[in-house]
């Protein structure tokens, strides 16, 4: 979920869920797990996909994919604005030519905008009668869209 247009929801959703199948994998390697686009291909033929997932309980997508364990997850990217930081600075080089002073003023600046993101990541794990046997929420650190 977003409220940046610039984010594209269905390639961050495909991400995650890689990102989120490769951790479980290198975590925990008495678990196999059934690849990400064999699931997609399983939601998809049951015309279960983002709008309508939230229709169907943990064991009934348990059933539906063959699987004795659900994991669920959600990305939150909040865009809390720009924020332009700046700075400018002008020196005077004076060149002393007799009885009169002549010289160069040489004036720089820069600026740097950055965005704000708030990000927040939620996963759960159920099992295939129902029960939430795990859940994490956490409020990630630092405010980049790669935080």
């Amino acid at each position: 979920m977003s409220n940046d247009g610039g984010i594209d929801p269905e390639a961050m959703s495909k991400l995650v869920q890689s990102s989120t199948a490769n951790f479980v994998r290198n975590e925990y390697r008495a678990i196999t797990l059934q690849d990400p686009i064999t699931t997609n291909a399983i939601l998809g033929k049951n015309n279960i996909g983002h709008s309508n997932i939230s229709n169907f309980a943990p064991e009934e997508l348990a059933k539906i994919l063959g699987v004795e364990f659900v994991i669920y997850g959600m990305l939150s990217i909040t865009n809390k604005g720009a924020s332009t930081y700046g700075g400018a600075r002008t020196s005077y080089k004076a060149k002393d030519s007799g009885n009169s002073t002549k010289g160069n003023i040489f004036t720089s600046s820069s600026s740097t905008t950055t965005i704000d993101y708030d990000t927040t990541v939620d996963f759960r794990m159920f099992n295939d009668r129902g029960v939430n046997l795990y859940a994490q929420s956490r409020h990630v650190f630092g405010t980049n869209m790669d935080a």
